[in-house]
């Protein structure tokens, strides 16, 4: 998931739609090594060590799209109001939602994801990764997707890029419902929710776009 005020996170809906209540749903930020309870980075020209605690918030709202379908995954969109509001730190910031397409990237610029779904042998992640996509076409995307036998629909909803061959990480399974997120100017804007259809090997992905969302998610932010 993302967050994006200090009370809201989004993600994806498949994850969520399930759960008539919340009481049972935690939301956990800041975290980097899911193995620790704490992260620390070590300055050592200055000999100075700076560490992050983690963050745990009850669920106290989950909205589900209403028109979200799990058997396309259109409308594959959620959001979690939190019990409290998030303090926020130098590892725990709401992302940006674009304001206008000046906010948007373009086509063959690179995106990036997040998540701690599988690796390519099925391994899980322990570590936060940090994958390197470029934004391609809906209509390359469908070409490319038929190549490898993916049938899914691509439609001004979606956006799709594919993983960079020089990304350390690589999408995978699990992966779904993390950012993908685009840098301009020092700041991070979310572009699109993440959808895994495949694992990694230069198959692309297609992830639902959050522009054409904007005013859904607005009506259903409160204070």
């Amino acid at each position: 998931g993302t967050l994006i005020t200090h009370r809201y996170v989004l993600t994806s809906a498949r994850y969520t739609y399930r759960f008539d209540l919340v009481d049972n749903m935690i939301v956990r930020l800041g975290d980097y090594n899911i193995n620790n309870s704490s992260d620390c980075i070590e300055f050592a020209e200055i000999g100075a060590i700076d560490c992050n605690s983690i963050q745990e918030y009850k669920v106290e709202e989950n909205i589900v799209h209403p028109f979200y379908n799990r058997f396309t995954y259109t409308n594959d969109i959620s959001l979690l109001r939190l019990n409290q509001i998030v303090e926020f730190s130098n590892y725990v910031r709401p992302i940006c939602l674009p304001r206008s397409e000046d906010d948007l990237a373009v086509y063959g610029e690179t995106l990036f994801t997040t998540g701690f779904g599988e690796f390519a042998d099925g391994t899980k992640s322990v570590i936060k990764k940090k994958i390197r996509t470029s934004l391609i076409s809906n209509d390359e995307c469908r070409e490319k997707m038929k190549l490898v036998g993916v049938i899914i629909p691509i439609t001004p909803y979606q956006i799709c890029s594919v993983d960079l061959p020089n990304s350390t990480d690589t999408t995978c399974f699990r992966d779904d419902g993390g950012p993908v997120m685009y840098s301009k100017k020092s700041r991070w804007f979310i572009q699109g929710i993440s959808s895994t259809f495949a694992c990694g090997g230069g198959e692309p992905q297609s992830h639902l776009n959050i522009y054409k969302y904007l005013k859904w998610i607005k009506l259903n932010v409160k204070e």
